[in-house]
């Protein structure tokens, strides 16, 4: 799907209208669809993967806890084995304590 600027502006614009009504974050969760609804995708499918990669680094930069790094594992398996193309988005990085 491709945006151009007038759908992008129009979109921002209906965003900041204080008389827009949204729909309860209840709603919202139940259009995620599931894996399992997913999994019909045919190879080639670009898919964007939101992924916790914030972790815990050392003062040296090294990885202190990689569970949530672990934790991802069986989602991009999961695109892996269907052929699908993963754009993993997040971040990676605190020093010192966990969020």
């Amino acid at each position: 799907m491709v945006l151009n600027e007038d759908e992008v502006c129009a979109w921002c614009n209906r965003v900041l209208d204080p008389s827009h009504v949204w729909p309860s974050f209840e709603e919202c969760v139940n259009v995620i669809p599931s894996l399992d609804t997913l999994a019909d995708l045919p190879a080639g499918s670009r898919v964007l993967v939101r992924c916790d990669t914030n972790i815990v680094l050392g003062p040296d930069g090294s990885v202190e806890n990689e569970a949530r790094l672990v934790s991802l594992l069986d989602s991009l398996q999961f695109g892996r084995e269907r052929g699908w193309i993963q754009i993993i988005q997040g971040h990676i990085g605190t020093r010192g304590e966990e969020s």
